[in-house]
């Protein structure tokens, strides 16, 4: 999760800033934004840095489990735009393991880009049905 983020406002101006594809719900945008910021140079992390991230208030609406599964539609743009890069996530997250509707959602998400899911991520989500 994304909580702090700073970027050259140069760079996030040569990359068009946040893909608003990602927008309602936002979700998977910090994450496009870090790979395509990875694509023209160096990203650093800086662990010196502290940042007062005050919490927000709380709604059922907005934190359900639900509705937060629903965001994971986003995930068949994200594999899109980098689908490399998505495989790798893909297997580092395992979602598909522990998210309830996360399979459901993510073929809505292809199904909403009229795009075809690969042979791995096939196998690999009938597999854990399985399970």
């Amino acid at each position: 999760m994304t909580a702090n983020l700073f970027v050259r406002s140069s760079a996030f101006q040569l990359l068009g800033g946040f893909d608003l594809q990602f927008d309602r719900p936002h979700f998977r945008e910090d994450t496009d934004l870090g790979w395509r910021l990875m694509e023209v140079g160096m990203v650093p992390y800086a662990k010196e840095v502290r940042v007062f991230h005050p919490a927000l208030p709380r709604s059922e609406e907005r934190e359900s489990a639900a509705t937060r599964a629903k965001f994971f539609e986003k995930d068949a743009l994200l594999y899109k735009k980098h689908p490399e890069r998505y495989r790798e996530l893909f297997f580092i997250e395992c979602q598909f393991e522990h998210t309830p509707a996360f399979i459901e959602h993510l073929m809505i998400g292809f199904a909403n880009h009229q795009m075809e899911m690969p042979d791995w991520m096939q196998a690999t989500l009938k597999s854990s049905e399985l399970k």
